[in-house]
């Protein structure tokens, strides 16, 4: 498998690019309807259809996972807030190997906090 072209943050301690919130949002909103489609059940989804032209779809999907594993740690009913997607987009953060045991999220949560509260 050639993955020359594998973002550096997907395979190691790397700086992830920020993105557009408004993509971060559509990638989250796609996301949700297709696993409320499909519970229960594991799949890959494509999120480059709902993501603006020009844009990097896998640091997309990376800080949307974030978005992801943000809820399982703080419920909050159906979609995240703006200003959530708008700190995500934006909070510095930094890749992760993949099966390799991590410690603590790839971003520092007081950082985003404080970008949540602006």
């Amino acid at each position: 498998m050639d993955d020359s072209n594998t973002p550096a943050f997907l395979t190691g301690p790397s700086p992830v690019p920020a993105v557009r919130s408004a993509d971060l949002k559509s990638a989250w909103e796609f996301q949700n309807k297709i696993l409320a489609a499909h519970a229960g059940q594991q799949m890959i989804i494509d999120i480059r259809g709902v993501c603006s032209p020009g844009a990097d779809v896998a640091a997309v999907g990376f800080r949307v996972s974030m978005s992801w594993m943000l809820k399982k740690i703080q419920e909050f009913p159906g979609n995240p807030p703006d200003v959530l997607f708008d700190a995500l987009a934006i909070v510095p953060m930094i890749g992760m190997a993949p099966g390799v045991p991590q410690q603590g999220l790839p971003f520092d949560l007081d950082e985003l906090l404080k970008l949540v509260q602006k």
